[in-house]
């Protein structure tokens, strides 16, 4: 049932930032609240990570934009923006197999706006559990 809980609750955020990202307005942490999040580590108990309770009847990727968005999550791509200031890594392409309900998206280096020649960092994607299936450069 856990499981099932937070496949669901991290379905619903990838679908809230995909619904953000479309929107023009900037809402720089007007209305929300300061919270504190409780962090332990150490090893968690209850590993029966194959056992599912319940089944969510929901895409976790429905669509392109939010494809993207959990890409964009999954790469860190932030993390590489700041080895080199003026380089970034955007998406360029996104690819749906239907046949196997994947999605694979594509982000390229780009200097100053422009595309740089460079490696490529492609991610595939589960569309019903957003289970990253690989992350590959090319």
């Amino acid at each position: 049932m856990k499981k099932a809980v937070i496949l669901f609750l991290f379905c619903c955020f990838l679908t809230s930032c995909a619904a953000q990202s479309g929107n023009s307005t900037n809402q720089s942490g007007a209305g929300t609240k300061d919270i504190m999040i409780d962090f332990k580590e150490g090893i968690y108990r209850n590993k029966n990570w194959d056992m599912i309770e319940s089944v969510i009847e929901m895409d976790c990727i429905p669509d392109k934009e939010t494809a993207i968005k959990a890409a964009e999550i999954f790469l860190l791509v932030g993390q590489r923006q700041d080895k080199t200031p003026n380089l970034s890594y955007d998406p360029t392409a996104v690819f749906y197999d239907t046949e196997d309900e994947i999605w694979i998206v594509t982000f390229a280096p780009f200097e100053k706006g422009l595309l740089i020649p460079g490696d490529s960092y492609n991610i595939a994607m589960r569309r019903n559990t957003a289970e990253v299936i690989k992350i590959w450069a090319s």
